[in-house]
């Protein structure tokens, strides 16, 4: 695989693009441990998530996450009085999220479930759309689901970011198959304005962990050009 940018808008994705065969191979026999061992980390980025809907006015109300895992966002959600769904395809992760956690969650494909609440506050993407080959029509499914003055927060590794410029082809978000779609602030709202969202508020955050990358990096750099 590499990686191509579009020269008009700076879009970038995998090419070649895998095929459904290929991804149906992939995620049949995909690792979903990352996810419980960064359990704290997820509850955490979801106390942030949760801080900056409430900044925009959004405090309560029904929110659904897609892609939800284990469900560790809509445990942290509720505990905050929100009125939470989610859905995801990994048996796994859901029956964690549903047995141990008792939240509604639906096994299924989003494209393909017809939910039973028709409208939405708040419906949260997070660490999904990287995934998805074409994500249009997951957005105007989204767009459909929203209350008239409802949100969608979306959430995704940043192309452009600090770390992904020092870091280059060592980003760790650069894991083909996984993630065919690398998105930078400016693409992502391009995509979203072309399925009629307003974009109201952008952000991007790091990790102590990045900052540590980034001077192991710069330190290698500097030695390797010094030998």
């Amino acid at each position: 695989y590499q990686l191509v940018q579009c020269k008009f808008c700076g879009f970038v994705h995998l090419e070649p693009l895998p095929d459904r065969e290929q991804l149906g191979k992939f995620y049949k026999n995909f690792n979903y441990k990352t996810g419980f061992i960064n359990e704290l980390l997820i509850r955490k980025d979801s106390l942030r998530t949760l801080k900056n809907l409430e900044l925009l006015g959004y405090v309560n109300g029904f929110l659904l996450d897609i892609g939800c895992g284990a469900g560790f966002f809509l445990d942290e959600a509720r505990k905050n009085g929100w009125r939470v769904q989610g859905i995801d395809t990994s048996r796994i992760t859901t029956n964690y999220g549903i047995n141990k956690l008792k939240l509604k969650i639906f096994k299924s494909d989003f494209l393909k479930y017809k939910f039973p609440f028709s409208k939405f506050n708040v419906i949260t993407l997070s660490q999904v759309i990287e995934h998805l080959i074409d994500p249009k029509p997951m957005l105007k499914k989204i767009y459909k689901l929203l209350e008239p003055n409802g949100i969608l927060c979306v959430a995704t590794p940043n192309i452009e970011s600090h770390l992904a410029k020092v870091l280059k082809s060592d980003f760790n978000y650069i894991i083909p198959p996984e993630h065919v779609s690398y998105y930078s602030s400016k693409t992502l709202k391009i995509l979203l304005e072309k399925v009629n969202f307003k974009v109201v508020k952008t952000s991007t955050w790091g990790y102590p962990s990045d900052l540590a990358a980034i001077i192991k990096k710069k330190i290698k750099d500097k030695n390797d050009q010094a030998s």
